[in-house]
């Protein structure tokens, strides 16, 4: 992995209120792709935005979810010295996260993450913040001013930055596709030119991995799933963080990477039996934006079976459970259904099985024995928030033919509370 590589930041542009609603040009939102602004210089600008307007509106930049809280914080506090500066986070039901206000000495400063589903939402909670202060009765008339402007720059904004996220989502669906098809033909050009390996000794690593492995040693495997366009790398970091939004270059990207669980050990001979696998639910279907197509019992049996090649060996999987479980105990009544535990015994291995196969969607027919090696995929869903779709699947049993030609839909699984019927 290019560990080394500097990931790059775009502009975060500053809007005074204000100054905006007045005839500030559209042209300080900067969307520029490249385009980099220091901390000294947001908080310049920022200071400046204060001295002319009690509101100012600061949105992420592309590849950061959040500007820098600090620097936002440094600037308030030039502005207001003598004022505590206080920090208050907005968030919605769930307790998510969706923006925040800094505050000192009757200025405010609203900060904005670059999120499409989430700007929406504070643009129009910084409307009514502002229309709902208690100022005292002589500031009637500015605070009519200031939520007037702000509402105006809601309108404004949302309509560029919708244009701006497009336009970015675009370019990054591009960027991501280019490092796939990258890595791909680099896998390709090393599968051809593999030699067998030597059944002597230690396992060897496969020679396909030569090269992938080279440019990233965080590489695990490579993942194969036809009938959900899966055909892709699988690395593991020090974290389950890490590669939720970073490619297989380490560059920052919101479609990430399919990794495996950090606790997870797939070298030979001390192979987890319950491997662990995720993927973003992307709406242009890549990575696992397309692994839904399993909640259907006649898709399901015309594509039963998918590979997942180790840095060591080709496995074959079938697939024998669909559900929908909650990352959010909250949404389930307080309950939390863990499926990725490893090393269990046969007591505990069955309940699991049992417990598995009472929340499937689909009968598949499979059998799992204990002692058969696991291996879930999991991704968002949008049953609900917090929704996980979880695809599980065994390894194939030497001489073993898969037939699913009987399975069937199940009506009556177990769902969480949150799940409508």
């Amino acid at each position: 992995m290019m560990n080394g590589q500097k990931r790059s930041k775009a502009a975060v542009p500053i809007l005074s209120a204000v100054e905006f609603a007045q005839g500030a040009q559209l042209g300080s939102l900067r969307y520029a792709q490249e385009s980099v602004l220091q901390p000294g210089e947001l908080a310049s600008q920022l200071s400046n935005a204060l001295r002319r307007s009690p509101v100012a509106i600061v949105f992420g930049g592309f590849g950061e979810a959040w500007p820098d809280l600090n620097v936002i914080c440094g600037a308030l506090a030039a502005v207001a010295p003598t004022e505590k500066v206080r920090l208050r986070w907005m968030q919605n039901g769930q307790q998510q996260r969706f923006g925040a206000q800094v505050m000192a000495g009757g200025l405010s400063v609203y900060v904005v993450p670059n999120d499409p589903n989430a700007a929406p939402q504070m643009l129009r909670h910084i409307a009514l913040d502002q229309a709902n202060l208690n100022e005292a009765p002589r500031k009637k008339k500015s605070k009519f001013r200031v939520a007037t402007a702000i509402i105006l720059v809601v309108a404004l904004i949302t309509a560029v930055a919708s244009g701006g996220w497009l336009i970015d989502f675009r370019l990054e669906t591009g960027r991501n596709q280019g490092v796939n098809d990258s890595v791909t033909e680099q896998f390709r050009r090393d599968l051809q030119a593999e030699t067998p390996a030597d059944d002597e000794g230690p396992p060897q690593r496969l020679g396909r991995f030569n090269g992938l492995y080279a440019d990233n040693n965080d590489t695990r495997g490579w993942l194969n799933i036809p009938a959900a366009g899966v055909d892709l790398p699988v690395v593991q970091g020090r974290d389950n963080e890490h590669y939720l939004y970073h490619d297989f270059t380490g560059r920052f990207t919101r479609f990430g990477s399919i990794f495996i669980c950090k606790d997870n050990d797939i070298t030979p001979g001390q192979m987890c039996d319950n491997i662990s696998v995720y993927g973003h639910n992307t709406r242009n279907g890549s990575m696992f934006g397309r692994l839904s197509r399993f909640r259907d019992a006649g898709f399901f049996r015309q594509n039963p079976t998918f590979t997942f090649t180790t840095l060591y060996e080709e496995l074959s999987y079938v697939i024998f459970a669909v559900f929908v479980t909650n990352a959010n105990p909250a949404q389930d009544n307080g309950n939390f259904f863990e499926y990725r535990e490893t090393n269990l015994e046969p007591e505990q291995f069955y309940a699991l099985i049992e417990d598995i196969r009472a929340r499937s969607m689909i009968n598949s027919g499979v059998d799992v024995e204990h002692g058969d090696m696991l291996l879930s995929l999991t991704t968002c869903e949008g049953d609900f928030r917090d929704a996980r779709l979880v695809v599980f699947a065994r390894q194939i049993r030497p001489g073993e033919e898969v037939d699913v030609s009987g399975a069937t839909a199940v009506r009556d699984f177990r769902r969480p509370a949150a799940m409508r019927r």
